[in-house]
């Protein structure tokens, strides 16, 4: 983190830009909001940038609604920050590229991450961009409260509440220091996994009705399409961990949730137990992510996607 840490105390850079992936999930929130705070404290001006609706269960961190989904050619930024983003086409449609800046720093834990940035900062062992930004707060001595709260659902998110396989023991230390400087485990679950609106079980009602496995029973798809929702717009919001249900069945190994985001266009989400869902993610929907958690995107009908997904997913389980 020390190129990082030169270019924060750069005093020609003032405007930075943080950006993340679309369909934003904990870690992408997590880690967004609490370098937004840090560079604040270091007195920096910050904008954070999201093109997609960014999920309410994150409503009680600090700086939630400081979010700016468009980006005007009149804005100016020295320095974009470019968290938890294995490519550049998942930033949005308002990213310039690098060279609309002075300097670009890229911060990752993704397998196989394309370097795009100026200064560049992969830790594949680390557990989420939470884990990497809380040694970076350390070393500049900035932390409190909202950014141990921010920092602790990035890695208690993206670790499955520490059950994942990316969980270690440093991950743990982590957490353990999160604690002491203010975030609260109990609270900090209760907000995540205790507060869906009521709307977001009905939905999982219907979604958890399209359920289908393979023939061998180890591969789940479950789908989500236009007709099955009263507010598109809202769809990544209220169908965060629906993936995860399939992975729960016994003898599955990947799960995948189709969403219909605009007519016969689809996220995919997937998850698994033992196969490299992001090498599949890469090759087959324009993706990528995690060996355990990935996502991408396609297009077709969904009554023709449906086995051509299940036997994309089949055929390459042993592949992985």
């Amino acid at each position: 983190m020390d190129g990082v840490i030169k270019v924060f105390k750069n005093l020609e850079y003032n405007n930075y830009l943080i950006v993340s992936h679309i369909s934003p999930d904990g870690d992408n929130v997590g880690s967004t909001l609490a370098l937004r705070k840090i560079l604040l404290k270091m007195g920096k001006n910050v904008t954070i940038y999201n093109p997609d609706p960014i999920p309410e269960m994150f409503s009680f961190l600090d700086g939630y609604d400081s979010y700016r989904h468009e980006l005007n050619d009149s804005d100016s930024f020295d320095v974009a920050v470019v968290l938890d983003n294995s490519e550049e086409r998942r930033i949005g449609p308002h990213w310039r590229g690098v060279s609309a800046f002075s300097c670009t720093i890229q911060i990752d834990h993704h397998t196989s991450v394309p370097r795009f940035g100026d200064v560049v900062v992969i830790d594949e062992e680390a557990s989420a961009v939470g884990e990497m930004l809380y040694f970076l707060a350390e070393k500049l001595n900035i932390i409190d409260k909202d950014i141990a709260e921010a920092l602790y659902v990035s890695i208690l998110t993206d670790t499955g509440s520490f059950r994942f396989s990316n969980t270690t023991p440093k991950t743990f230390y982590v957490a353990s220091k999160l604690i002491e400087a203010g975030a609260t485990p109990w609270k900090i679950n209760v907000e995540i996994y205790e507060n869906m609106p009521e709307e977001k079980i009905y939905l999982l009602q219907k979604v958890l009705s399209t359920l289908q496995l393979n023939n061998e029973k180890n591969v789940a798809l479950m789908t989500l399409p236009l007709s099955m929702q009263t507010d598109p717009s809202n769809g990544s919001n209220l169908t965060e961990g629906f993936v995860n249900y399939g992975r729960s069945i016994k003898g599955v190994d990947i799960s995948c949730f189709l969403r219909e985001v605009e007519k016969d266009f689809f996220s995919v989400s997937l998850r698994s137990k033992d196969s490299d869902v992001s090498k599949i993610a890469r090759e087959f929907f324009n993706g990528g992510g995690h060996i355990h958690a990935a996502g991408g995107r396609i297009a077709g009908n969904l009554n023709e996607l449906i086995p051509y997904v299940l036997g994309i997913l089949t055929n390459n389980i042993q592949n992985c």
